[in-house]
């Protein structure tokens, strides 16, 4: 049993592969939990201006708004 550490900006390999995210807001820690609990809708359109759902661990996305990078990450 072994851990890792891995910065991501990439939502899809979030939602696969991780157990745990940290979402990370204007450097500061927004919410620490599984993805079932922390990749809501509502966080996904605020921070990163998507709509969104995470189901039975896939993101899927509705739609992408027009955005600049996302001045968030999940880490």
């Amino acid at each position: 049993g072994g851990s890792a550490l891995i910065v991501l900006h990439d939502l899809g390999l979030a939602a696969r592969y991780a157990d745990t995210l940290i979402w990370m807001k204007a450097g500061k820690i927004d919410r620490i939990g599984t993805p079932e609990a922390t990749m809501t809708q509502r966080r996904l359109a605020e921070i990163f201006n998507i709509e969104a759902h995470y189901e039975q661990g896939r993101l899927h996305i509705e739609h992408a708004r027009n955005s600049a990078i996302p001045q968030a990450s999940i880490i």
